[in-house]
C-alpha cells in the first residue's frame, strides 16, 4: 500500500492565467470586432497545446476551448465579410456595378410614369 505522494500542482487544479482573455477576445471577436478571431484562434491553440503538454491540472481548458472556438467562428465571419466587400468592390469598379444599374432604373421609371401617364389619358382620368 504504498503511494507515492503527490505534489500540491499535481493535486489541485489550478486555473490557466489566459483562460480569461481568450475567452474575451472570442467573445469581442463574435461580436463587435471580427479582426480579433484569428488572435483568439491563435492563443487559444496555443494554450490548449500548453495544457495538454505540461504535468499540471488546469480547471479551465473547456474556458480556453471556447474561446478558441469563438475565435474559428469569428475568423470565418470576417473572411466571408471581407470576400463580400472586395466582390462588391470589384463589381461597382468594372462599370457592370451599380452606376449602370441605377441609371438603367432611373430609364425604367420614367419609362414606367410615361405608361402611367398615358394609360391615365386614355381611361378619361
Amino acid at each position: 500500500m504504498s503511494e507515492t505522494p503527490t505534489t500540491p500542482t499535481e493535486s489541485v487544479p489550478i486555473r490557466h492565467p489566459r483562460a480569461m482573455p481568450i475567452l474575451v477576445t472570442g467573445i469581442l471577436g463574435v461580436t463587435i470586432m471580427p479582426v480579433l478571431g484569428p488572435v483568439a484562434w491563435a492563443l487559444g491553440r496555443s494554450t490548449l497545446r500548453e495544457i495538454d503538454a505540461t504535468t499540471m491540472r488546469y480547471s479551465n481548458r473547456t474556458t480556453v476551448q471556447v474561446g478558441m472556438i469563438l475565435g474559428v467562428i469569428s475568423t470565418v465571419i470576417l473572411v466571408v465579410g471581407l470576400a463580400v466587400v472586395v466582390t462588391i468592390v470589384v463589381w461597382v469598379t468594372t462599370g457592370d456595378g451599380i452606376k449602370q444599374t441605377n441609371h438603367n432604373a432611373f430609364e425604367a421609371f420614367e419609362a414606367f410614369v410615361a405608361t402611367a401617364a398615358t394609360a391615365a389619358a386614355n381611361t378619361g382620368r
